[in-house]
């Protein structure tokens, strides 16, 4: 049996703290625990199933291609366009349009997904992703 639970973090270096926690606010996650200050604030940020963590950092920040992106789960298709032109609006560029996409080779049998990408206020890849129900 496996001890471990879930992913509890993900960790994000952001170059501009205060416009990374305002995109990440504005999108509906909420303060959950924070320390230090200046160039050394952090700040967890929950999403109802798990927790974004991030640090000011001042330093060079790590290449986008070891990070691949984050992705946030949501409720139904329809919600995938609302968060994506929420993000928008929070000065978030567009990497792709909300898309179904139908999974025909998936295992044990075909799905559809829907999901659209933007890039936060440091580059950094967001994805909003909907799965439906597996049976």
């Amino acid at each position: 049996m496996s001890k471990i639970t879930g992913i509890h973090h993900v960790a994000l270096y952001v170059s501009d703290f205060e416009k990374s926690k305002k995109f990440y606010l504005g999108l509906g996650l909420k303060e959950h625990l924070g320390w230090g200050e200046g160039d050394n604030e952090a700040l967890m940020l929950d999403t109802g199933a798990g927790v974004v963590e991030m640090f000011a950092s001042k330093a060079d920040l790590p290449a986008a291609g070891r990070f691949g992106h984050l992705a946030f789960n949501v409720c139904c298709k329809e919600t995938v366009k609302e968060k994506f032109d929420l993000a928008l609006s929070l000065g978030a560029k567009e990497k792709s349009a909300p898309a179904t996409i139908k999974l025909e080779q998936s295992r044990p049998y075909p799905i559809a997904i829907t999901c659209a990408f933007v890039f936060g206020p440091d580059g950094e890849s967001v994805e909003f992703f909907y799965c439906e129900p597996l049976k």
